[in-house]
């Protein structure tokens, strides 16, 4: 009997809002995480041409990307795991579920309870 493998991608209705939160929180931690700065010997580099246009950036609202932080940082340790997996790192579920000692459909109920928290707090 072959067991079904949960959907990491499906966002239930009702957490459609805390998910766009959770994205724009992405954004916030992910632009202050990596150097958006070229390296050192590309400094003073300038192109006669722009060969690729730059792509439209997503607007990020960073107050409300740290508030989310910090309501992520109070949840409990598995549903903390769970979520800054699912958002920010995105690594093979079977890793993630061996390093939280869960199961993988587990690991999908942390995220999916996860968030159920982040909406409830935040009411």
């Amino acid at each position: 009997m072959k067991r079904e493998f949960p959907d990491f991608h499906a966002i239930r209705p009702e957490h459609q809002g805390i998910h766009d939160s959770l994205l724009n929180w992405v954004r916030v931690v992910r632009d202050s995480q990596f150097h958006t700065r070229p390296q050192p010997m590309f400094r003073y580099y300038r192109s006669a041409e722009v060969w690729i246009t730059p792509d439209p950036q997503i607007p990020t609202d960073s107050e409300a990307g740290w508030k989310m932080e910090r309501s992520i940082r109070n949840l409990p340790e598995k549903h903390r795991e769970a979520i800054r997996w699912h958002y920010v790192r995105r690594t093979d579920p079977r890793k993630q579920a061996r390093i939280l000692a869960v199961t993988v459909s587990v690991l999908s109920d942390l995220v999916h309870d996860g968030r159920s928290m982040l909406k409830n707090r935040s009411l």
